[in-house]
């Protein structure tokens, strides 16, 4: 794949093309991982050796000069500035630093192209390698950013393979096909074997197989297997590969650099098309679509001209002759223009009409002024005296922890070998929830049960996000101290309508209560408003999302959509769905007052992800709620904190939490690993309306944010983020 030698051999030309088939049928196949567990084991067993060989057999063909010369190199950062820059653009992703799926390789061709002759000669380089390969696991800055993890953790197999003599190749495939039958079967057999013993011991998570961190010490074990398969592997592909050309392989082993530089996008738009299919079709569709990419992308009519485009892409930088305005000078100036582009959009994001009015008027801009309003808004808070202390001590405590998601890996992790455990999820935090009067949570997730597929995603890894808890993830909630939990939320239907239900099912076996989401219309029409009793506190609990994942809103926000029963949706700004969503609001309300509750709580999931600032669509609909008489607004959605605090509207303090962040989630990036426990304290004596709870209890020359009757505590949860 990485180059020639002097006369081409069907041999390694036949050993690229089976693995070739196997990338594109594994990534067929990643994106429908959370489908059924037998299409995660194939992907999972593949990857623990696919890639690896590839590397393997890319260092062999790395000895060359003409590998590592001046055009050699430019050719392959010439290809992984186009193809990964488009498929950048495709996804949303404008950054060179981070190649887009199979793009990592290229660059970790020029890295190891350009030192592997110059360490090849030290002593023991294999085992400096592999140490080197194994530590960088305990290191989560090492990551794909410019592919430093598989660069590394990779190289041992591209040493392997760079070390291999020609001589020693020869022999081998000149050897009896009969004989090297008798020992490349039983390699295959022990092969997969030890990549199924492995997959049940260890649970490999994609990110494993990638070479990414280690989420837990035990994973630097699961990687020294992952080498001893992968080393095992390719001394059976060795064994196994016939030295003639074979109609398929030998053409798709010859023409794989295109193969793999072209098949991706393919492989998404298959997936995507095939998801909703039985699992049998799924691996059928999956396999015939893999020999007919192979035919299209590795034919030898296509290569012709996308050789000349790479080589005219290289001489651009490599030839001192002047040439005519070409496709590949195009491609370069096109992609040049994208990043362009790209730049400036995302510094003018946001920036309107209105935005470039008030900067001409001066009433936006100016240091001095952002000084002096920052002076203004410098608060010094004052201690908490014993009375008061003792006033939030004997109150009502609402607490509200925010999205209760399980990704892949601690799915896998919360399997001991027999049974699901999630209690360690919740070790550090269960004090704070389980003493509280009242603790909500969002159950943002399906219970489906294991023949749907458990979530085979850890999010941002190139698959859909279609989640899938075990049943004991509910009653881990419920152990923890949670009351009640929301199940309105963007993953309601990540496992269809049956999906849906059987959670509320799992809910209601558990003992935990719930509210959000309904079986039918008429169940919905008599819970959608929920009152609960808590020791003498009538609360009334109203739950929305904005949508649901892959599903049209349509058809969950009008009356009469295939799911307007399942929830109730809120989305939008203006229009006219927005105007119908909004009454409906209204007479949410208006029943929920009918019940004369002490409190009215909402409990919305909107916002933008990622952001620690409140969206449009959450300030239009915050004020809905407010005007319509909501008490205590707790949002959640964004997986970013975002601001809480206590404001006076139409004569009473109504308390909005935006989003407390993530709960029991292991994504940690973008802020993923910090959370907010939001705590609301109500004045038992009242038992009436927010607006005096606690207001005997705290002076009023108090700042307005912590204004009664209302208090909030923040914590920084990463020992419980991270122990998931």
């Amino acid at each position: 794949m990485s180059g020639e030698v002097k006369q081409r051999s069907s041999y390694w030309d036949n050993i690229k093309g089976f693995l070739m088939l196997l990338t594109v049928f594994a990534h067929i196949l990643y994106q429908l991982q959370n489908n059924a567990e037998s299409i995660n084991k194939t992907v999972d067993c593949i990857y623990m050796f696919h890639m690896p060989a590839f590397v393997f057999v890319s260092g062999f063909f790395g000895k060359s000069e003409r590998a590592r010369s001046f055009a050699g190199i430019v050719k392959l950062l010439f290809l992984y500035f186009i193809f990964n820059s488009l498929m950048g653009f495709a996804y949303g992703c404008s950054s060179l630093l981070v190649p887009m799926y199979s793009f990592w390789y290229l660059p970790a061709l020029v890295v190891w192209r350009l030192t592997a002759h110059r360490i090849a000669t030290f002593k023991e380089i294999n085992l400096i390698l592999f140490i080197v390969a194994l530590f960088a696991g305990f290191f989560p800055s090492i990551d794909n950013t410019f592919a430093a993890a598989r660069i590394i953790c990779f190289y041992p197999f591209y040493m392997a393979g760079y070390q291999l003599s020609r001589e020693k190749s020869e022999a081998l495939a000149a050897k009896p096909y009969r004989k090297r039958l008798l020992t490349g079967i039983p390699a295959a057999l022990l092969t997969a074997a030890g990549a199924l013993a492995a997959y049940s011991f260890f649970s490999f998570s994609d990110s494993s197989l990638l070479m990414d961190a280690y989420p837990e010490p035990i994973g630097s074990f699961g990687r020294i297997s992952i080498y001893v398969i992968a080393f095992l592997a390719i001394y059976a592909l060795r064994q196994l590969s016939p030295d003639r050309k074979l109609p398929l392989l030998t053409t798709a082993g010859r023409n794989s650099l295109w193969i793999f530089i072209l098949h991706r996008p393919l492989t998404l738009l298959l997936s995507d098309r095939i998801a909703a299919l039985d699992t049998g079709y799924i691996f059928l569709i999956a396999a015939g679509a893999s020999v007919l990419i192979c035919l299209l992308c590795g034919n030898d009519f296509l290569a012709k001209y996308l050789n000349a485009f790479a080589e005219k892409g290289t001489a651009i930088f490599t030839s001192d002759e002047k040439t005519r305005f070409n496709f590949s000078k195009l491609a370069l100036l096109a992609v040049s223009l994208g990043y362009l582009v790209t730049v400036v959009l995302n510094a003018y994001a946001g920036f309107t009409v209105d935005d470039l009015k008030k900067i001409m008027r001066g009433e936006i801009g100016g240091e001095e002024e952002e000084s002096e309003n920052d002076a203004e808004r410098d608060v010094i808070w004052p201690v908490m005296t014993a009375q008061q202390k003792s006033a939030f001590d004997d109150a009502f405590r609402i607490t509200f922890a925010g999205d209760l998601i399980l990704l892949e890996d601690q799915v896998k992790r919360g399997f001991d070998g027999k049974q699901y455990d999630f209690s360690d999820v919740f070790a550090y935090a269960e004090p704070y929830i389980s003493s509280a009067d009242l603790a909500v949570g969002v159950f943002e997730g399906p219970a489906a049960g294991p023949e749907a597929g458990y979530s085979a995603s850890n999010y941002d890894d190139g698959r859909e996000v279609r989640l899938n808890f075990p049943d004991a993830f509910a009653q881990a909630v419920k152990d923890a101290g949670f009351d009640l939990v929301t199940t309105a939320n963007n993953h309601v239907l990540d496992k269809g309508t049956d999906g849906a239900k059987r959670t509320l099912d799992v809910l209601d076996q558990t003992g935990l209560d719930h509210t959000g989401s309904y079986r039918n219309e008429q169940e919905k029409q008599q819970n959608r408003v929920k009152l609960l009793e808590c020791q003498g506190i009538r609360i009334a609990v109203l739950s929305y999302t904005y949508g649901s994942n892959y599903i049209n809103t349509e058809d969950m926000a009008n009356p009469g959509g295939a799911y307007a029963y399942l929830t109730s949706v809120i989305c939008g700004t203006e229009g006219e769905q927005f105007e119908q969503l909004k009454a409906s609001v209204e007479q949410d309300f208006r029943d929920a007052k009918a019940l004369s509750p002490d409190l009215i709580l909402v409990l919305p999931h909107i916002g933008t992800q990622f952001s620690n600032s409140m969206d449009d669509e959450q300030r239009v609909w915050f004020e809905i709620f407010k005007e319509n008489g909501a008490d205590i607004i707790l949002g959640d959605h964004a997986h970013a904190v975002q601001p809480a605090g206590i404001e006076t509207y139409n004569g009473k303090n109504v308390y909005t939490a935006c989003c407390p962040g993530n709960f029991a989630n292991i994504y940690r990036a973008q802020q993923g690993d910090t959370s907010m426990l939001t705590e609301v304290y109500i004045d038992r004596n009242t038992n009436r309306s927010s607006a005096e709870a606690l207001s005997r209890c705290i002076p009023s020359h108090l700042p307005t944010a912590i204004t009664p009757p209302f208090r909030f505590t923040i914590f920084r949860m990463t020992q419980s983020c991270g122990h998931i």
